[in-house]
């Protein structure tokens, strides 16, 4: 006599299961790597904790362990500046002001006519300033694009006598081969013809040039 229907099925169903097939293999889902790939919880292809997509631990996406976005170590958003090494070459120069203008010409010629000036040893705190023609170059502090330079001690070049200078240097880059500056220089002269000079001249030895300048380093 067959049993009836109903007491066939109830031992199926008392052997089924709800269980998944990842429970039933004896697998932890929590044991699972993420869906990215790497070994961290984040959604990100890399291997630290951010959700970056570069190898530090900060939240930006650069490779540095800083929280800005530039390639430097320090917390600021810009990357550090130094201006470019080499001979740069004068675009202008302008006489701002003078009080010794008889002779201008001659002093512009001395610091600019076929001249320029070279950088060297540059940082992004420092770099060292050879104006073309004087035996000594100086330091420069840089503060961002901004530098001041440390007293020139020169001489101007001249037919007559010798003019020794005192140059104080400022200025600014716009870029990493475009500037834009001040001297200020004050003239002395030295030997026996600086009396006819000054009368020549119509001028009085100590005076003071303001000139400005902007050069290219190509």
């Amino acid at each position: 006599m067959r049993a009836p229907l109903l007491s066939l099925m109830i031992p199926l169903a008392i052997g089924c299961t709800s269980k998944s097939p990842v429970e039933d293999s004896g697998i932890i889902l929590s044991d699972l790597p993420p869906a990215d790939g790497d070994a961290d919880a984040d959604g990100d292809a890399d291997a630290d904790a951010d959700a970056d997509a570069d190898a530090d631990a900060d939240a930006d996406a650069d490779a540095d362990a800083d929280a800005d976005a530039d390639a430097d170590a320090d917390a600021d958003a810009d990357a550090d500046f130094t201006p470019a090494e080499g001979a740069w070459t004068y675009t202008t120069f302008t006489v701002a002001s003078t009080s010794c203008a008889g002779v201008s010409e001659d002093v512009v010629k001395g610091l600019s006519e076929d001249k320029g000036f070279s950088i060297s040893g540059a940082s992004p705190a420092s770099f060292t300033w050879l104006i073309d023609g004087f035996p000594e170059s100086r330091s420069c502090a840089l503060s961002g694009h901004d530098f001041d330079c440390d007293t020139l001690s020169g001489n101007i070049d001249n037919d007559y006598v010798d003019l020794p200078t005192l140059i104080e240097t400022q200025g600014s880059f716009s870029d990493e081969h475009n500037i834009t500056g001040t001297y200020e220089a004050a003239i002395d002269c030295d030997g026996p013809l600086c009396s006819t000079v000054e009368g020549m001249y119509g001028i009085s030895f100590p005076c003071d040039f303001n000139f400005t300048f902007s050069a290219t380093r190509g």
